[in-house]
């Protein structure tokens, strides 16, 4: 069945007997006005940047906007790991770091909240598996191969610049 205008009727009864027709419609329907729906959300988030903050605080992290205020006022505005300053409103930049053996990924209670972190600090602790130990051993490694490797590059012979090899005629 199908109404005047040649689309399947919409009706409640029609969709509970037509269960994949039903869903094939919405299919059609969302990908044909995908682009519009797009364009509509981003310039409604561009115009409310504080409501959808605080939508995310709210949804992802159960937090007030007054609530991340304070936290931020607490770290002064530094990532909590390596003490850098954060670009306030820098979205992606900054994270609510947590336990994530508490809650799952991008979400986060009063309760395993660690603070806030910069974008390069949070990744960090997380492939480290949150385990200091093993930072410290990375931390001490990495000390121990920049020394040999600054030794060894002092040693290393001036590189001619191009230009310089140009000049010569001596272009290898």
């Amino acid at each position: 069945a199908t109404s005047m205008s040649g689309a399947p009727p919409t009706s409640t009864r029609w969709r509970a007997a037509n269960p994949d027709k039903a869903r094939e419609q919405v299919r059609r329907d969302s990908e044909r006005n995908r682009e519009a729906r797009n364009a509509r959300a981003k310039a409604i988030r561009a115009a409310n940047p504080e409501r959808m903050h605080a939508k995310f605080l709210r949804l992802k992290h159960g937090m007030r906007p007054e609530d991340w205020s304070a936290l931020w006022e607490s770290q002064g505005g530094k990532c909590y790991l390596c003490g850098n300053a954060l670009a306030e409103g820098g979205a992606g930049k900054i994270a609510i770091d947590h336990d994530h053996s508490c809650c799952p990924p991008g979400r986060s209670c009063n309760y395993c909240r660690r603070g806030i972190a910069c974008g390069n600090c949070n990744p960090l602790i997380g492939f480290a598996g949150d385990d200091p130990d093993r930072l410290r051993r990375i931390a001490d490694n990495l000390e121990r191969v920049l020394r040999i490797t600054r030794e060894r590059m002092a040693s290393k012979p001036e590189q001619l610049t191009l230009m310089e090899m140009e000049g010569d005629g001596d272009v290898a």
